[in-house]
């Protein structure tokens, strides 16, 4: 067991060659978050996560393509009239990705796992619903060369509490087996890789004790036959979020641990293929009170290890997203931090082929919105350059009565009068305009049912919502020339 303590704020070293590094927020004036991300042949990278500013009802997988300077190529919704989130996504063969998360938008009676297929271009290809008539949610994919692991709580399995779940489907997502773990309490999985040796390992938590509970890794083989356990933690809540295969065949653990001093610390873990633990890391700040959360861990090139998080100990305020690198043994090497004043959350990581990195999560501290989906590509070291926020301009569209609403004409020049086309809106509403950066440009107070006087407005393309006493917001694009 090793303890590593923080002292300042450093930097990894940089590559030889200049990769693009940026950081943008992205989403709509409700409450957006980012899960996973994962990188593109092309060098750009796809985020899957959830919305509140789009879709069809209360909330839906949100889906992101970016070019590798970030700039938003396309934006996507999948989902029913209740709840969909998308929590994790792996690139296939044919170049789409699976998405995995859950949703009660169907008929079961509570939440189930979901799985999507989409292609390159973010066209879905099907959709599965897997569970019981109790509430189960995957937070973990990967991909086989005949189908797909998910991982993540059933609560539908007969136990009072939730158990640990991994599901097994062929390529059409139809379901081949299910596995539950279960302990004297709560359990549950974050992330599943299938190994070299055709095997597969998960990682997790479990509860040992009324207030206890330990970071777990599961071996099954490729029929689901369950061949080892591995915990890691102390006396306190202990949690495995991330697990990767390593190149000498071993695997990382990535999480936290509340078992170490006054503090929720960085928790990193290695495990022989046996189910051996080689070693166990704890990496925090010596200040008390300090929380650390450990998300997507992985393995470098050159041996040494990334544990993407978050942190309240560095950064401008709250709780910022913190890049930790460390040595092949867990020894804490460096680590930039990258937010704002408010809580802003990483949850994935991925490796770029230019040897940058690239994280994803939530923020507070950035976008019109409650929160946005927060993006950042680094080589290592902090980031000086401003966060770009993008409004997305109804790349995917909140119009769930059938008709697009449009202002016209479009485009249309400052002073020019336009017209509010395909809303059940009536009377006066409050007319907001937003640049696409997410700005807000003119506010007034309008009759939706006269021609509106646009205010001056720079050239290029606006979101305009218009909020109405009693009824919910309309949102249109408007492009001034």
């Amino acid at each position: 067991m090793r303890f590593s303590f923080i002292a300042i704020l450093a930097a990894c070293p940089l590559l030889a060659l200049a990769q693009p590094t940026w950081q943008r927020s992205y989403g709509g004036l409700g409450g957006d978050q980012g899960y996973g991300v994962r990188e593109t042949a092309d060098g750009g990278s796809v985020i899957v996560g959830s919305t509140g500013s789009f879709g069809s009802g209360g909330g839906d997988v949100y889906l992101l393509k970016l070019d590798i300077q970030g700039e938003r190529e396309w934006s996507k919704t999948f989902g029913g009239l209740s709840v969909d989130v998308g929590t994790a996504l792996e690139r296939t063969a044919d170049g789409g990705f699976v998405i995995a998360g859950y949703t009660n938008s169907g008929q079961g009676a509570g939440y189930d796992g979901l799985l999507i297929r989409i292609d390159a271009f973010g066209n879905e290809l099907w959709q599965k619903h897997i569970g019981t008539s109790s509430w189960d949610l995957f937070y973990g994919v990967d991909v086989l060369n005949d189908g797909f692991l998910a991982a993540g709580v059933t609560y539908g399995q007969g136990a009072l509490d939730g158990d640990l779940w991994l599901v097994r489907t062929d390529d059409q997502g139809d379901t081949l087996w299910t596995r539950a773990f279960a302990s004297v309490g709560e359990d549950e999985a974050r992330s599943v890789r299938a190994t070299t040796d055709g095997n597969v390992v998960v990682a997790g938590s479990l509860r040992v004790g009324t207030d206890t509970a330990d970071a777990v890794l599961l071996k099954y083989d490729d029929n689901g036959q369950f061949v080892w356990p591995l915990l890691f933690g102390g006396d306190s809540l202990d949690a495995g979020m991330s697990v990767v295969e390593a190149a000498d065949g071993s695997y990382l653990l990535g999480g936290y641990s509340r078992s170490s001093m006054d503090a929720q610390v960085f928790l990193l873990g290695k495990a022989a293929p046996d189910g051996t633990a080689m070693w166990t890391s704890y990496i925090n700040t010596p200040v008390l009170g300090s929380v650390w959360s450990g998300a997507s861990i992985r393995e470098l090139p050159d041996q040494r290890i990334a544990l993407a998080g978050s942190t309240n100990a560095f950064g401008a305020g709250a709780q910022d997203f913190y890049l930790l690198f460390t040595d092949a043994n867990g020894n804490y090497l460096s680590g930039p931090s990258f937010g704002g004043l408010e809580d802003d959350i990483c949850w994935s990581l991925d490796l770029t082929s230019d040897g940058s990195y690239i994280m994803t999560g939530s923020s507070e501290s950035f976008g019109p919105g409650t929160s946005s989906v927060y993006v950042v590509r680094t080589d290592g070291d902090v980031l000086t350059t401003p966060v770009v926020v993008d409004l997305d301009p109804l790349g995917v569209s909140e119009v769930s009565v059938g008709r697009s609403v449009v202002l016209v004409p479009d485009p249309a020049a400052s002073g020019e009068s336009v017209r509010l086309i395909g809303t059940d809106l009536h009377g006066n509403a409050l007319m907001k305009v937003f640049s696409a950066q997410g700005a807000l440009s003119f506010a007034r107070t309008v009759n939706v049912e006269e021609p509106i006087v646009l205010p001056l407005l720079v050239p290029g393309s606006h979101v305009v919502v218009f909020e109405g006493k009693d009824s919910a917001p309309v949102r249109c694009r408007l492009v001034v020339h």
